[in-house]
């Protein structure tokens, strides 16, 4: 009898022990997000006012296309590295100069692809500043990503977290030099700016994987499973991308300019406020991967997760459904147009937090290919819903066209994990 009670005490310090440290986790990656989150903010207001409504449309338009094309670049080795090192430490330095070698190449690619296909979808835009969106978001923000990839694969959260609020940090101080310094106050000068903040954030990032993980030099080796494995998370990665940027795109080629400044601003806000849930999904994301390969169990986890997403959600939307009308003031009056679109997509983030949570829970359960197949089915209808709601409700028909695509993916995304077999605990 003591010996049993013994084993039920050592298991709860372990239960405990694990939540402990997932807890300690999610406050570091929570801080940088919450640094991030500053940043980022404080960006859209100077870069709003900067550009205005017009040019800061073009440049939201245009760099959610980006964003959604690089989600190709890497090829999914990086999330595959990610992976096998959590689970297989040893195999970091080869895993790394493979995600290097595959990000590097594949992101020149894509990012000459861009040129043509931005070309061709926004005739209004130059090629000057479809090139250098393309340099920055498709060939260099995509390194900080396979960095953090890096140290999220030896639960090194805290750095994972960082790279990108340093980014942010640096594009931040990019858009200031440009409002208080640049002479010319347009989008294509402002984006020479947006490109050194966007190649110094890669270097600090490739730098600090060298400096802190040490990675020993390796043959470089991709077979063809790594590939078909690589590709699988790519699809993920590209159609995940894909529904956080291309409605900019849409609503920059149906609307029009000044209608997509309005709709990025408002969105903007929104999804800086969802950050949090992202961090936390980050931090549980090794945890879920061991428990999909049979190493452990984490069995009210996801429990707990989507409590807290639900009530964050619902707290949250309340702040910025009360705050919506600061808009203007924040920034500028050209904005005000922009106010009851804002008040709307305070339903965007308890909605986006379950969308995001089951999301990644299909890519620790392996399920990668139907988490693509979802998300593909989804942009389809987004893009249907697009082309009958802005022509007919404007701005509003916009932000409709975001909550209804959002709503039906959380309702397929958990009807999906539960039909794999997944339950959430009582």
């Amino acid at each position: 009898m003591p010996r049993r009670k013994n084993l039920v005490l050592k298991e709860k310090s372990r239960l405990w022990g694990a939540g402990g440290k997932l807890a300690q986790s999610s406050l570091i990656v929570m801080a940088w997000q919450a640094v991030r989150l500053l940043m980022l903010a404080i960006w859209v207001i100077f870069a709003a006012r900067a550009l205005g409504a017009q040019g800061y449309g073009v440049f939201s338009g245009t760099a959610g296309l980006a964003t959604t094309l690089a989600g190709f670049a890497g090829l999914g080795i990086g999330f595959l590295m990610y992976q096998r090192v959590v689970i297989s430490p040893a195999e970091f330095s080869h895993r790394w100069r493979q995600t290097m070698a595959v990000t590097v190449a594949s992101g020149f690619l894509f990012a000459c692809m861009f040129v043509p296909l931005s070309l061709l979808v926004f005739g209004t835009v130059s090629a000057q500043v479809i090139a250098l969106i393309a340099t920055s978001e498709v060939f260099l923000f995509p390194l900080v990503g396979a960095s953090a990839f890096a140290f999220s694969a030896h639960e090194r959260m805290g750095w994972a977290a960082a790279l990108p609020a340093i980014s942010a940090a640096l594009r931040l101080l990019a858009v200031m030099l440009f409002s208080y310094a640049a002479t010319t106050h347009d989008l294509s000068h402002y984006l020479w700016y947006h490109l050194a903040a966007s190649a110094i954030g890669s270097l600090v990032s490739f730098v600090s994987v060298h400096r802190i993980l040490r990675p020993v030099r390796a043959p470089l080796s991709v077979d063809k499973s790594d590939f078909a494995e690589g590709l699988a998370f790519s699809a993920v990665w590209f159609t995940g991308g894909a529904m956080a940027s291309l409605d900019k795109s849409l609503v920059l080629r149906i609307g029009g300019s000044a209608m997509a400044g309005l709709y990025a601003s408002a969105y903007r806000f929104a999804s800086v406020l969802a950050m949090p849930i992202d961090a936390m999904v980050m931090t549980a994301m090794p945890r879920l991967f061991r428990a999909g390969a049979g190493h452990s169990s984490y069995p009210r986890l996801v429990a707990y997760m989507s409590t807290a997403t639900l009530l964050y959600g619902v707290v949250v939307g309340g702040v910025l459904w009360l705050g919506a009308g600061e808009l203007p003031w924040l920034l500028g009056e050209q904005f005000a147009d922009a106010v009851p679109a804002l008040k709307w997509m305070c339903l965007f983030i308890p909605i986006y937090g379950m969308r995001q949570l089951g999301s990644q829970l299909l890519v620790a359960e392996g399920k990668k290919m139907s988490r693509a197949a979802v998300d593909i089915c989804a942009l389809g209808v987004m893009a249907l819903l697009a082309h009958f709601l802005i022509p007919a409700w404007g701005l509003i028909g916009a932000v409709a066209m975001l909550l209804v695509t959002e709503a039906l993916l959380v309702l397929v995304i958990w009807g999906t994990a539960l039909r794999f077999g997944r339950r959430l605990p009582a």
